[in-house]
Formats: structure tokens, C-alpha cells, sequence
């Protein structure tokens, strides 16, 4: 067997302190206790000549590309390695604190809590290379059921609907099918602990409110920790910007700590099984490569007077006065945050894709939320055995729907500022990504 690639693990709070600005929601809230902690959870790969680390992060996103790339450059400073070899992931938990300006809430970031998470980023980065020893690999994939629904709905009247009411007689069916598989990458060391790798597409906002927690990320890396002594947990979100854990075919509203926990323990068994069928895969190097892609942006300057009324509207809680404002132009609240958020441009976002290989395992990070069929996509174009497609990555926080979306009225097709035709971009771009690590 061919020499082994060393890995290490590291993990440190980042909990923020109450009083800090929540990000997830169109409405302010501040962290008024913790239920539960917040961490980034490091993994750093070494095979002697490349090195390269995971940060994966108990936060919605970062919302600031120029913080992001700050903490990138520190991290990569620290180590001694290219800002190219870290990647920081986030879990998307909607109980977790704004990183960088939020347009969506009109809240700000806590500077002194922005400067803290990023000396426990760079720490967590440092320890887990230190922390580093030989280690071997084994890969499993399961199924998770009843959790991940599509969220968007065709409804009785032709229309589509993003979380229609629970129970309503007019909805026909999801337009799109949800990825119900958990990708697994268990890695093993010699005296030291187990780390297992957890790929899973499904929004965490199950609480809600203005308590902190990790969301069923949280519990599922709980239960799997108990279920398997000296075991460390790290999870990577899969493509869920259409994905969530609310079924509208039953009648009583699912939300809540109690409910979360459920969905994280249903996880967590989808990965217990799946280890049953683990499978070692050789691994003897470690590559990384990024790639910055421009996606033109969705600019409606013609609507600007409509959505500042709109938006005028929704501040003032007079939400139900839209329709008749509106008339036969339909505006929504998020729709016309992003016609105002364009009208000075840019024409174009620059994004940054990344990748990791590890042997014939490839880790693929996509930013913002991409919609499930992307995920899908990207997986079966991939030169590589196994790709795990982790979102949220590298900065870039705002909705990839398909393409087939936006011929429809939605809130994710109104509210994303990218235009249509961005998915194929991130596929095509990503695989050429990949390719080029092969």
C-alpha cells in the first residue's frame, strides 16, 4: 500500500456573546441565550508535499467576501500554507450570528466577535495540522427518509409556492426531487480519534427565534459522538437552497428544539447504518485547486420606484397593502430588497469555487445556496469515485436556483440577484475544476 496521508482534527468555540445581531431572517433578532455551543470543526489533510484544511462552521454564511478572504489570508499566514489550501464551509444554521453586514435584517456584525471568530478559524486550522498522523479512509453512502423535502410546490392554479401552508388542499406536487442520500468518509488514525465526514443537503432551521444553537447539525454531531466513543463529527451542508425539513403534507407545524433533535438523531442513523457497508479507499495525496467565476447579475432599475415602495411597506408591517400596491406587477419583500441592492450595479458577482482531492475522493466546495439538482449534477459529471459537494463555501451567500426556476414566480427565482443560466455556470465550472486535480 502506498504511503498514508496524515489528517488532523481540531475544534473550537464560536459561540458569540448575547446581544449579537442573528442572521437567517428578514427580521432583526439578537441572541438573547444559548441552548447550544457553536464550533468550527478543523480537518486538515497532509501528504507531505501539499497540505490543505476544512473549516467547517456553525454559522448561516458569511455575508462579507473581504472579511472572509481576511481570515483566509491569516489562516494561510499561520500555517504556512496557500490561501487556495483553506476552505471554510458553513452549516447554514439559522440560529447563529450575522458575520458581516446582513442586507436582508438592515443589522450589522459584531466587529469585536468578527475579530475573535476569526483567531479561532486560524487556531482551529493550526491544531488540526498539528494535531495530524497517518490515517486511512473508507467511504458509505445511506439514505436519510421523511427528512429532506423540496420546498417549492406546484400548486392547484398552474402557480408555483415556496412553503405553502401545512395541509393545503391545492398543492399538487414538489417540482423538483430531493437527494435523501448521506455521504460518509470515516478516517481512522492510529491512537488518536476517528473523524467522520457527514454530507447531507437540508436548510437547518428548525428552531428559529433568537436562542443560539447549531440547529439539528448540532444534534446529529452529538449523536454520533456518543454513539461512537473517541469519534469526532464534522459536517458538510449539501446543495439545499430548495431543500428543508418541513412536510406540508401534515397538519401540525414541526419546529421547535424537540423536533430538531429528531431530524439530527434521524440523520445521525442514516450514517450509523451506512457504516455497516463502509469501504477503504487508498489514498496517497492531497491536491487543491480554487477558481474565480463571474455570474452575470439579475439588474430591474425600471422597477426601482415600485420596490422602494414595496420595501416601505414591509418595514412598516403593512405587508398586506403589497398586492393592491402592486397590481398586475407582483413584487415580494425579497424581491425588491435585490432590485434596490443592484441599482448601482455590479453587472456581475465574481464567486470562488473550491476543490480538495484526496486520492480518488474529491471535496467540492460551491458558494452561496445552489438548488439539489446542481449537487446532482456536479456528482455525476465528477472525474472522481466519490465528490462531496459542500455549499456555503468560500463566501458568495445567495440562492443558485436551476434554470427552469426562474421561469417561475418564487422566492428564491425573485430574490436571488444572479441571473438566470448561473447553474450551468457552477457546473460546468466546477467539473472543469475537478478535471484539473485529476
Amino acid at each position: 500500500m502506498n504511503k498514508l496521508v496524515s489528517v488532523g482534527f481540531a475544534r473550537k468555540c464560536i459561540t458569540p456573546p448575547l446581544g449579537t445581531a442573528i442572521s437567517g431572517y428578514f427580521e432583526p433578532r439578537h441572541a438573547k441565550g444559548v441552548h447550544d455551543e457553536l464550533y468550527v470543526s478543523a480537518t486538515a489533510f497532509d501528504d507531505g508535499k501539499n497540505r490543505a484544511v476544512v473549516l467547517a462552521c456553525d454559522l448561516c454564511g458569511m455575508k462579507n467576501q473581504y472579511l472572509l478572504d481576511g481570515y483566509k489570508k491569516m489562516i494561510s499566514e499561520f500555517c504556512n500554507i496557500p490561501a487556495e489550501a483553506v476552505i471554510v464551509t458553513c452549516s447554514h444554521t439559522h440560529t447563529g450570528p450575522i458575520v458581516g453586514d446582513d442586507e436582508s435584517s438592515g443589522e450589522k456584525s459584531n466587529p469585536a466577535y468578527d475579530e475573535y471568530l476569526g483567531l479561532m478559524l486560524r487556531d482551529a486550522a493550526a491544531m488540526a495540522f498539528a494535531d495530524a498522523s497517518p490515517a486511512r479512509f473508507y467511504t458509505a453512502e445511506g439514505k436519510c427518509r421523511d427528512v429532506a423535502f423540496v420546498r417549492i410546490y406546484r400548486m392547484r392554479d398552474g402557480s408555483v409556492q415556496t412553503n405553502p401552508p401545512l395541509g393545503d388542499k391545492d398543492i399538487l406536487h414538489p417540482i423538483s426531487e430531493a437527494d435523501e442520500t448521506v455521504y460518509v468518509m470515516k478516517i481512522t488514525r492510529e491512537n488518536k480519534e476517528d473523524i467522520l465526514l457527514v454530507n447531507f443537503g437540508v436548510h437547518a432551521d428548525t428552531i428559529g427565534g433568537e436562542i443560539i444553537s447549531a440547529d439539528h447539525i448540532g444534534f446529529m454531531r452529538e449523536t454520533l459522538e456518543r454513539a461512537l466513543p473517541n469519534t469526532k463529527t464534522v459536517f458538510l451542508q449539501g446543495a439545499e437552497g430548495d431543500i428543508n425539513t418541513r412536510n406540508v403534507h401534515i397538519t401540525k407545524p414541526a419546529r421547535g428544539l424537540e423536533y430538531s433533535r429528531s431530524i439530527g438523531r434521524s440523520i445521525a442513523g442514516a450514517v450509523l447504518a451506512a457504516l455497516g457497508d463502509a469501504e477503504e479507499a487508498e489514498i496517497s495525496d492531497v491536491a487543491y485547486a480554487n477558481m474565480r467565476i463571474s455570474i452575470p447579475t439579475n439588474r430591474e432599475n425600471h422597477r426601482i420606484p415600485l420596490a422602494e415602495k414595496v420595501l416601505k411597506l414591509h418595514r412598516e408591517e403593512r405587508d398586506d397593502e403589497i398586492d393592491a400596491l402592486c397590481g398586475d406587477t407582483p413584487m415580494n419583500p425579497p424581491e425588491a430588497i435585490r432590485i434596490l441592492r443592484l441599482a448601482d450595479g455590479p453587472d456581475a458577482f465574481e464567486f470562488t469555487l473550491s476543490a480538495i482531492k484526496l486520492g480518488n475522493i474529491a471535496i467540492a466546495g460551491l458558494p452561496g445556496e445552489p438548488f439539489c439538482e446542481i449537487g446532482k449534477r456536479i456528482r455525476e459529471a465528477s472525474p472522481f469515485d466519490k465528490t462531496f459537494v459542500c455549499v456555503l463555501t468560500d463566501g458568495g451567500e445567495t440562492y443558485f436556483p436551476t434554470g427552469t426556476v426562474y421561469d417561475e414566480r418564487c422566492y428564491e427565482s425573485t430574490s436571488t440577484p444572479i441571473k438566470k443560466g448561473a447553474d450551468d455556470i457552477l457546473v460546468n465550472s466546477m467539473t472543469k475544476l475537478l478535471n484539473s486535480l485529476r
